[in-house]
């Protein structure tokens, strides 16, 4: 693979959450991203076969997601919070952020289709987080920041 690939781009987060997803041609998923229930072992971040469901700290807002894909998983980032760390069975190779609304246009090329990667979740919350969403009388920007990490599993 050699060098690390990323894409970056803003999410609208609505009711509490987004997703990834890959492309399901065959409709072989037994249930959307959407669907995917929260459990006590992983109370923010849930995975099937090609599809993510994360649940973030507010309720609607926009919020910077970053994709990358890296030859190991790495250490954790300072100043942020490591969410969940996965297995991650890929489908097309194509993971892209999904809302409630649809695709948002935010799509990494993990370079290999139905293989298995690590999966770590990232969030950063930016400072005053809280009062600007209480204060906030539009859709606050910039609360938030994620990073969905994929490496390829040994």
């Amino acid at each position: 693979m050699g060098d690390n690939r990323k894409v970056l781009g803003k999410v609208s987060v609505e009711r509490s959450g987004f997703g990834l997803a890959e492309e399901d041609p065959f409709l072989e998923a037994e249930t959307e991203w959407m669907e995917l229930e929260f459990t006590d072992d992983s109370p923010n971040v849930q995975v099937a076969q090609g599809q993510v469901h994360v649940l973030s700290a507010f309720r609607s807002h926009d919020a910077t997601v970053t994709l990358e894909l890296s030859d190991t998983p790495a250490g954790g980032i300072p100043g942020w919070s490591l969410l969940a760390q996965l297995p991650y069975l890929s489908r097309s190779g194509i993971v892209e952020v999904w809302t409630i609304a649809g695709p948002e246009e935010i799509r990494l090329d993990l370079q290999a289709e139905e293989a298995p990667f690590t999966l770590q979740v990232f969030r950063r919350h930016i400072p005053d987080t809280e009062s600007r969403y209480q204060a906030s009388l539009e859709v606050p920007h910039g609360l938030e920041e994620y990073v969905f990490r994929f490496s390829p599993a040994a």
